[in-house]
């Protein structure tokens, strides 16, 4: 990255159990830049219930609130590593049935980082749901919405032979 660049602002999006948080920390250690972290991982940590079980109208609230406090985030730096983003808030919406959501007048991305389902062992830790066939239904989706979001974004696709993190991360920060 080059040092009289303004600090990017990225995105590290996927299903659960593909690294993301991994990714988004080593990223953001390596660059320097404040690590924005996942709702949706602490509102369950926290006792939350999953989205579909809320019902549309619930889950809709439970989503807005995740997006003003990242959008806050965001807007409070110049330059982040965003552990999810707002295509991933949005896929959970439409995943809840509770979406779509129209995408933000203006993404807030220069680049988003799509890693790939199912390279990684899924590991159950309390936290992600039981279903890989869920989560993998869930990238499925993030995949379909990706093309509306990344106009202004560079997308960066993780090749899914790159499963150890340090090759995810050199391969990514060769590319910024």
């Amino acid at each position: 990255m080059n040092p009289a660049a303004p600090p990017l602002r990225i995105a590290v999006s996927g299903s659960a159990g593909t690294g993301k948080t991994t990714l988004a920390g080593a990223l953001a250690r390596r660059l320097g830049l404040p690590l924005l972290p996942e709702a949706m991982r602490r509102y369950l940590e926290a006792g939350g219930s999953r989205l579909p079980g809320l019902g549309p109208a619930r889950a809709r609230a439970v989503l807005a609130g995740f997006h003003r406090e990242l959008l806050a985030l965001e807007t409070a730096s110049p330059g982040f590593v965003a552990d999810n983003g707002v295509l991933d808030l949005c896929t959970y919406a439409v995943w809840a049935g509770c979406g779509p959501q129209a995408p933000p007048p203006a993404l807030r991305y220069e680049v988003l980082v799509l890693l790939p389902w199912g390279v990684i062992p899924y590991q159950r830790d309390g936290v992600r749901g039981d279903s890989q066939e869920a989560e993998r239904r869930f990238q499925l989706l993030l995949e379909q919405l990706l093309p509306s979001w990344s106009r202004a974004a560079r997308v960066l696709r993780v090749p899914p032979e790159l499963v150890r993190p340090d090759a995810r991360l050199d391969w990514v920060l060769a590319r910024l």
